[in-house]
């Protein structure tokens, strides 16, 4: 990260830190830029948080294996990846089709996702970061 986005990070997380309940669980890709985020973040969103590196969260993997992954979570989690998988996840877990983008990730957004039942998720907020960061 550099200095401009570690500064843009810290203010992200007081910000979260306001309205996030306890994450228990961060997963991220294995580039260095998503674990220092995890490592930061987990300050703010999850102090008790366990923090994983963890495999296909990189901009092409397909969306599939973390259907069942995030569903045999019964706890709060975050995922810190990269684009356009997200986008791709969000829109598999919100309408069912992952190729049609309805949530746009800035670099540095963050979006709540809720379960709402065993198959069912709704999107909860998106905070973009031009709203928060100065």
């Amino acid at each position: 990260l550099t200095a401009s986005g570690i500064r843009d990070l810290e203010v992200m997380g007081s910000f979260l830190e306001r309205g996030t309940p306890g994450v228990l669980t961060i997963f991220h890709s294995g580039k260095v830029r998503a674990r220092e985020t995890a490592e930061r973040l987990t300050r703010h969103i999850g102090q008790d948080a366990v923090v994983e590196e963890a495999a296909g969260l990189a901009p092409n993997d397909p969306v599939e294996p973390w259907l069942d992954r995030i569903s045999s979570h019964n706890n709060d989690l975050a995922l810190i990846g990269h684009m356009p998988f997200l986008s791709k996840l969000a829109s598999r877990l919100l309408i069912g089709e992952e190729n049609r983008e309805i949530l746009v990730f800035e670099q540095g957004a963050v979006a709540c996702l809720e379960r709402d039942g065993r198959e069912t998720w709704r999107l909860i907020w998106m905070v973009p970061p031009h709203l928060v960061v100065r």
